[in-house]
């Protein structure tokens, strides 16, 4: 699990930097889930990625494919369903006030918004929460 956190910390380090999600750092996380857990919650991850491409199909813009992908694979972590959607609004809930925070000090509109650093920052809230 904390080898899983060590490589999402990456992943958010290369968005916030470079606006980026390697598909390699996804393709590890997923990897090492089956590997050392042996499950994949599919009907999770099956779920938030229809509902987010079609968000995505729908919005035309934020939501860009490296967010999709990784969402899907953090929703095969989840063990239930009231933990997924806890940490999809907390991760949401960071991302927004990231970017009012943006807007106020830099007073200019980002046009895309990390959203790994975000989501990381919920997943360990969410996993604070849940002890």
């Amino acid at each position: 699990m904390i080898l899983q956190w060590l490589i999402l910390s990456r992943s958010s380090w290369t968005d916030l930097r470079f606006r980026k999600i390697f598909n390699r750092d996804v393709i590890i996380i997923e990897s090492l889930e089956m590997a050392i857990f042996h499950r994949v919650n599919v009907v999770s991850a099956v779920v938030t990625f229809t509902v987010l491409l079609a968000a995505r199909a729908v919005t035309h813009a934020g939501l860009g494919y490296g967010d999709i992908k990784l969402l899907t694979v953090l929703a095969s972590w989840s063990d239930s369903h009231v933990h997924w959607l806890t940490f999809l609004a907390l991760g949401f809930g960071c991302a927004g006030l990231y970017s009012i925070l943006e807007a106020i000090f830099r007073r200019s509109r980002a046009i895309s918004i990390p959203l790994v650093p975000a989501l990381l920052v919920g997943g360990l809230l969410q996993h604070h929460l849940s002890q």
